[in-house]
């Protein structure tokens, strides 16, 4: 009877063991089940991130610009939520896609920016360093601009634009709609507008 006893237990236990190697064969399998999702899900991103950027660099050609500006356009496309079209229409409209490109009255880069408007606007983007010949520098401080201006005025593009080519010193100054009236402003507005439609219809 003792031996018997012995030896139920030991059948007992045996299963116990063989139960819990099941179980953590079974959360073994259940986790990975979980990193072959969280891979699909990563490679789901990686591929519409690459199609989104590929979406850049078109409208890029079609407008006569660098594809080499698409990734810097699409981080600050998606850090200041304007859309790539409207930064590149800016670009092509400032600077023709000129990286060095500097205006008589004094703008810089590619979204030709003022000096006083950077030194405005950088500590709010929480930045110390700024190169303005740098295309990530450059696109990312005047996309943050434009975004800036589309707030203060609702989103109202052609406001925003006005604002934008006024920089930082003409800010604010055209809450009345009366950028039409000031004839360069008002050929800036539309020659951006205008490309800014022709990309958006790609």
């Amino acid at each position: 009877m003792q031996r018997f006893i012995v030896s139920a237990v030991a059948v007992l236990a045996a299963m116990f063991l063989w139960m819990g190697q099941v179980r953590e064969e079974e959360r073994g399998f259940e986790e990975a089940a979980r990193g072959i999702e969280r891979d699909i899900h990563t490679l789901r991103q990686i591929a519409v991130i690459d199609s989104q950027i590929t979406a850049v660099k078109n409208m890029l050609l079609s407008s006569g610009g660098d594809t080499a500006l698409a990734i810097p356009i699409y981080r600050a496309h998606i850090r200041h939520e304007q859309g790539p079209d409207l930064i590149i229409a800016v670009i092509s409209t400032e600077s023709s896609y000129r990286r060095n490109a500097v205006s008589e009255a004094g703008a810089l880069g590619l979204m030709q920016i003022m000096p006083p408007t950077a030194e405005l606007f950088l500590p709010l983007l929480g930045k110390t360093s700024y190169d303005p010949f740098n295309p990530e520098d450059n696109i990312d401080l005047g996309t943050f601009y434009l975004s800036c201006a589309m707030r203060q005025y609702g989103g109202d593009m052609s406001l925003a634009l006005a604002d934008y080519f006024g920089g930082a010193k003409g800010a604010r100054s055209y809450r009345q709609k009366d950028w039409d009236r000031i004839p360069r402003t008002a050929r800036y507005v539309q020659k951006v507008s205008r490309g800014h439609r022709e990309l958006n219809l790609m």
